[in-house]
């Protein structure tokens, strides 16, 4: 099984993933694995957990499966209020993909 670095390392690989629906496909194959992540064991595997999540939102989104992406982008905006690193005015700045 593959840790949460890993797993983003392979989904995130331009090589690999070249649109929003291999974004998509990818996180789906390691779906199991990152929802059974701790992500609360340090501040990297929140990050990384928490743009995993926002990111699989967005290409949700941008091929048009809303209904999807509405509870993952809100799980998202959670995950990126309770960062301890972001205040409220910092988080506009934050982009992924």
């Amino acid at each position: 099984m593959k840790d949460i670095k890993q797993i983003s390392d392979e989904i995130y690989d331009k090589d690999k993933t070249k649109s929003y629906r291999d974004f998509i496909d990818k996180y789906k194959n390691y779906e199991a694995e990152i929802e059974t992540t701790d992500y609360n064991f340090s501040q990297e595997i929140y990050d990384i957990y928490s743009q995993l999540i926002a990111d699989f939102g967005i290409a949700l989104t941008n091929t048009k499966s809303y209904k999807k992406a509405i509870p993952i982008l809100n799980r998202a905006y959670d995950l990126f209020l309770n960062n301890k690193k972001y205040t409220i005015d910092k988080l506009q700045n934050v982009g992924f993909l």
